[in-house]
Formats: C-alpha cells, structure tokens, sequence
C-alpha cells in the first residue's frame, strides 16, 4: 500500500462503493489482455476457447495471454485492435442511446484511437467521424490506426476545441475523453503514480471544463456529450459533469447495465454515471458520463459561405471501389481521396482546420501519373476485384511488412495488393517474379525477434 501516495488513499474514502483495501487490491491485479475483433475486416474471427467475452462489447475478448503482437500479421492489417476492456463500454453507450441518422461525430481527444474505432463500427453508412488529437506528436498513431481499421468515413484534425469551435461545424455527438490525472492507470504506468498530487488533480479538472466549455457551441441541441476520464477522483469526475449540466446546459442520460458485469453507478453530485473499478471487473479504471445539450443557444462562429468544388472523376475509380457512386473525389495532400457526397459542406469547413487525414485515399499523383494509394487496400470500400492479389505465408507476411522484397512465383509487370488469411495487408508492384513493396515506411515491423511459429491461431 505505501507505493501509493497517502493523499490519493485518504481520497478514496469519498468514492462510491468502493474501499481502500479494495481500491489497493485492484490496483494490483494481474492485468487482462483483451481486444476488440473488427468484423467488416474478420468476420470469421476465431476465438479460441478459454477467451472470454468482454460483456459489454460484443466483438470484445480477454485472452488468456498477451502474445507478441507485432509478428501477427492480422494485427497489421487493421483486423483487430489491442484494447483495454473498460473503454469498450463505449460501444455499449453508443447502443443505448438514440442516435439518428445523417450524423456528424467528433472524437475530441482521439488518440491512439481505440475508441475512435469503436465509433467507426457503429457508424451507419450516411455518418462521418471527425477525430481530434490536439497533441501532435500522438497524431501519427491515430493516423496509423484509423487507416489501418479501414472505414472510409472519417476525418483526422489536429486542432484545439477553441479553434473547431470557431469552424462553425455542428456535431449531433461529441465524445471527450479528457486529458486527466491517470489514477485508472496506477497499475499499468509507475510514472502516473510518481506525479500524482492534489495539486495535479484539480488543475486537470480546471483544464476538462474548459475543454468543454470550448467546445460545446459545437454540439447541437439535444446532441449527445459522452464524457469520460481515466481517474477516480470526484474533482475530475462528478463534479465536472454537475458543472457541465448546471452551467453549460445538459442533463446526465441514465446508460442500463447488467448487474454482472461490475460497473458501478454513481449519483454524486446530481449525475448518473458509471464507474469502473479494476477490483470489480477485468478492466482498468474509468469513469463515464453521457449528457444531453438542453440548452438552446448557438454558436457565435461566423458562417462561412459554402462554395461547391467541380471535380472531375478519375475512370480508374470505379474499378476500385465499391458503390463508387456515393462518394465525391477531391485532391488532398497530393492525393486523390474520396469521402461521401453529402458530406461536401462538411468538408468545406474542415478546410480550414488542421485537415491531416480524410476519407479513403484512392490515388497518389506522382508527376502526371495517378498510381494505386499505399493506403486504399485497408479500407472496408475497397473493391477486392479490382487488382490482382497474393496471398502470403507467415513468414513472408512478415518480411513484407518488413518492407522486405518478397519473391513470387508468379511473373508481370502489375500493382497488385498481398493478404494473409485473405485480408488485405497492403500494396506491392510485381516487378519479374518478385513484388516490390509499397507498404507504408513508417509502419514496417522493425524487430527481428521472430518467434518461431505464427501468434494468429491464438486470438
């Protein structure tokens, strides 16, 4: 127990259903590995027995051990994603709670992008996930993972919640998980314990509510704020949403959940919120919180006059992609990218935005020439059909995503794209018998440790 500061232990006192001892208890635990299946890529997935469900997402599992994932080529290729399992109650909220159709969505503070893929998979086809990371040495990561999960209706921003705010862009759900004091993490990160204080705590609450006073003239009445944090206090928690619901304008949504699964809920403070205590389940800790804006006041951002962008559309599109017909090309960033045509306004005001990833990027324009984009094979609207492929064994699987050149028996002078238990992990140029790589440099497996079998089987 003294490894822990005296402060943080006097605290918990004041948390809901919860002890010391059990506090401490859960606090070291072994840790339980668990990750989230993405179906539209692995539908056939195969959880081997002795995993078990995450009860609160349906395609979330434990394993009974953590392999290395780094030598699964499926982990690569966007076909799962290695999560903590208390986040994953996001998919559960986002089952529970009345959303509409012709959505706008913004993940505020997305990295690495777990819950962002959550979203993703919830999302119906006419709906259009912004992603926000105001950090910019965490936007790489979110950009490797939300390509990699492969839904074409996204966007990657790296801006502040001040400055989305003052783009005029309303949006129907905001998810905010805050930049906190990391109490939930005790037992996975040593440094979160070294600088802890109650100095710490409440200038982390102070920072959360103005985040959301920032960005609330973005969400529209009657949308929904899911708010959470990974910490226990009640400054950061409680208090925070009683601050948001009293002087911004909401009231706290009541989210049902199964009595087994653990999941505390708090009243504190007028809120009806869920709290997950690593003691009570196999989790980390989190707290969460979903508002609904009853306020009626609009943003003051100033309207930016709409101006429609003729384009002409490259023949080799339809080829490529699936229902190519519901989606609009522009050029981004030297780049043919494609993005849903209803959506045109929307991208509009995001021009003005940090803009750091959009939609599926089709093409790539090197001179006067439009080559097949290292990225498009990891997305869901990739038309499988529309170049040859290679499937590839383990070992070559992970000599490719070394960007190693892998010899082929077969011989031409073609892109092609190279899979591993049928999906897609990217893009190569068959040159003779050999393909030259094309996956992306700065993902390349850069150990050499191999293990001597394939992880895959196990997950």
């Amino acid at each position: 127990m003294h490894k822990y500061p005296l402060e943080f232990l006097k605290r918990i006192d004041g948390l809901p259903e919860i002890t010391t001892d059990e506090m401490v208890y859960g606090l070291v635990k072994p840790i339980r590995t668990s990750v989230h299946v993405n179906r539209k890529k692995w539908g056939n997935a195969h959880i081997s027995p002795g995993h078990l469900d995450v009860p609160w997402c349906k395609n979330g599992f434990y394993l009974t051990e953590r392999p290395e994932f780094v030598f699964d080529p499926l982990f690569h290729a966007g076909a799962y994603y290695v999560q903590e399992a208390s986040s994953m109650i996001i998919n559960h909220i986002i089952n529970k709670i009345d959303i509409k159709n012709n959505l706008v969505w913004l993940d505020l503070c997305a990295a690495p992008g777990g819950k962002s893929a959550i979203l993703s998979s919830n999302l119906p086809d006419n709906t259009i996930l912004v992603s926000n990371e105001v950090v910019g040495k965490r936007v790489p990561i979110l950009f490797e993972n939300l390509q990699k999960w492969g839904s074409e209706n996204k966007v990657i921003i790296n801006n502040t919640s001040a400055q989305i705010a003052a783009s005029g862009i309303i949006f129907d759900l905001i998810l905010a998980d805050m930049p906190c004091s990391g109490e939930g993490m005790f037992r996975k990160d040593n440094n979160a314990i070294t600088h802890w204080s109650e100095d710490n705590v409440l200038m982390c609450a102070k920072r959360q509510r103005q985040i959301a006073q920032d960005i609330w003239p973005s969400l529209k009445e009657n949308g929904f704020f899911i708010y959470s944090t990974c910490t226990f206090n009640i400054e950061e928690n409680e208090q925070n949403v009683h601050w948001i619901m009293k002087n911004l304008g909401a009231e706290c949504i009541h989210i049902s959940t199964d009595d087994s699964w653990g999941v505390v809920h708090s009243k504190l403070f007028e809120t009806d919120s869920l709290r997950f205590y690593p003691s009570k389940l196999e989790g980390e800790g989190l707290f969460v919180a979903v508002l609904r804006k009853t306020n009626t006041e609009l943003s003051s951002s100033p309207k930016i006059k709409f101006k429609k962008e003729t384009v002409i559309k490259p023949e080799k599109i339809d080829s490529l992609i699936n229902n190519a017909n519901v989606f609009k090309p522009i050029e981004f960033k030297n780049q043919i990218v494609i993005y849903r045509s209803e959506f045109d306004e929307l991208v509009f005001k995001l021009k003005q935005l940090n803009m750091i990833g959009l939609g599926l990027p089709v093409f790539s324009k090197q001179k006067n020439l439009l080559l097949p984009n290292e990225f498009l094979v990891f997305h869901q609207a990739f038309n499988k059909n529309g170049l040859p492929s290679v499937e590839l064994e383990w070992d070559k699987a992970l000599s490719y995503l070394s960007l190693n050149t892998v010899e082929t028996v077969a011989s031409g002078n073609e892109f092609v794209y190279v899979s591993f238990n049928n999906i897609p992990l990217g893009l190569a140029k068959r040159v003779a018998n050999r393909l030259n790589n094309h996956f992306p440099k700065n993902w390349k497996i850069r150990t050499l440790n191999r293990p001597e079998k394939p992880i895959w089987h196990t997950i």
